[in-house]
């Protein structure tokens, strides 16, 4: 068990991977982070340039858009920027040098990618949000509005039944996922990482697409032929279902090909 996984070991490993991180992408973290501000001073120059006032970030909308684009962002480069140099002769000889179980060093990739990384990005963000927020109230807007991670309640026209969508689940496991897609983009390709990764997830997404697409062809048609036969709230919770299938299984093949591929790298 000791050769599997030690904690004290796994404990110095995390460490040196958190120190690495930051060397390789902290300053990405910083920016990321502070994206508010960076679009806060860049709307006020444009408004000085061209003469308008300055549009508020929540009347717009912008902040939602903001954040979204900024885990977007995340979940391409700092797998690549973190994890990337692995696939280089001389870097990567020395992390296979370091004494850790390749269980370890999956399993402190996972955490600084999903959890230590994204919750910096996210402080940051809202950070520098609230203090914009009170700074310069009449310019800036609102802070962001929390209650969009929440749980989501819909009422179908009869108000007969509820329709539940656990947001912060859905968004959390779709950051996850795209994560460790572009994670495993990074460390098994040695050049032009971030673009072959979009070219393979296009070409995922258009097999998806025609995987789904008869059988979601066919549930439509049964619906317009017969929609007495369908609940909206039986219909969302079969979708709500077929996501978290699919979503589950994206989690287990990402996860493995990423933990099979630090294996190989260690033969």
């Amino acid at each position: 068990m000791n050769n599997v996984f030690c904690f004290k070991r796994f404990g110095r490993y995390l460490l040196w991977d958190i120190r690495q991180a930051w060397n390789n992408s902290g300053i990405a973290v910083l920016i990321l982070g502070l994206m508010p501000v960076i679009y806060f001073i860049f709307d006020l120059l444009f408004s000085r340039v061209f003469g308008t006032d300055p549009e508020p970030m929540n009347t717009s909308g912008m902040s939602y858009g903001l954040l979204t684009a900024v885990f977007i962002i995340s979940t391409m480069l700092l797998p690549a920027r973190t994890y990337g140099r692995l696939t280089e002769k001389g870097y990567g000889s020395s992390w296979l040098l370091i004494p850790a179980s390749t269980l370890e060093k999956f399993i402190s990739m996972l955490l600084l990618l999903c959890v230590i990384m994204p919750v910096c990005v996210l402080v940051l963000f809202l950070a520098s949000d609230w203090l914009l927020s009170h700074a310069f109230h009449s310019i800036y807007g609102k802070a962001f509005d929390m209650d969009m991670l929440t749980l989501a309640t819909f009422h179908d026209e009869e108000g007969m039944s509820d329709i539940t969508i656990n947001m912060p689940a859905l968004v959390f496991f779709s950051f996850v996922v795209n994560t460790l897609f572009f994670t495993l983009g990074a460390i098994f390709f040695k050049k032009a990482k971030v673009g072959k990764s979009i070219l393979v997830a296009m070409a995922f997404s258009m097999f998806l697409s025609l995987a789904f697409s008869v059988p979601a062809g066919k549930l439509g048609v049964s619906i317009l032929q017969d929609p007495e036969r369908f609940d909206i709230a039986t219909t969302f919770e079969g979708l709500n279902t077929a996501l978290s299938v699919i979503l589950g299984v994206q989690l287990l093949l990402f996860g493995t090909g990423i933990y099979f591929r630090l294996k190989k790298m260690q033969i």
